[in-house]
């Protein structure tokens, strides 16, 4: 029996949401998306997204505050960090080259 698998939801256009980066983990291609808050400039929205479909799950969405590293909305990043932990280095090496 296969597995289920999911899609990835990618923002529409106009969200105020841009690539930040792409990266290819276990042969899936993931987008890292970026949005500033408009109500605190310092804290941004992270979404990252498989291209197609993915097992387990597709899309993942956590806060991020470009000042102290604090992380809001927690959940996804450390089911991210626990069950795709390729995934979140890649994710984590591509905020940092982002300078965030």
């Amino acid at each position: 029996m296969a597995s289920k698998t999911y899609a990835g939801n990618h923002p529409i256009d106009g969200s105020g949401f841009e690539i930040i980066g792409v990266t290819n983990v276990a042969r899936i291609n993931w987008f890292i998306y970026l949005k500033r808050q408009e109500h605190s400039i310092e804290w941004v929205n992270i979404k990252v997204c498989a291209e197609n479909r993915a097992d387990m799950k597709a899309n993942y969405w956590f806060a991020l505050n470009t000042e102290t590293g604090d992380i809001g909305f927690g959940r996804d990043y450390a089911s991210m960090q626990a069950k795709r932990n390729d995934l979140f280095v890649e994710v984590m090496r591509i905020i940092n080259e982002a300078g965030l």
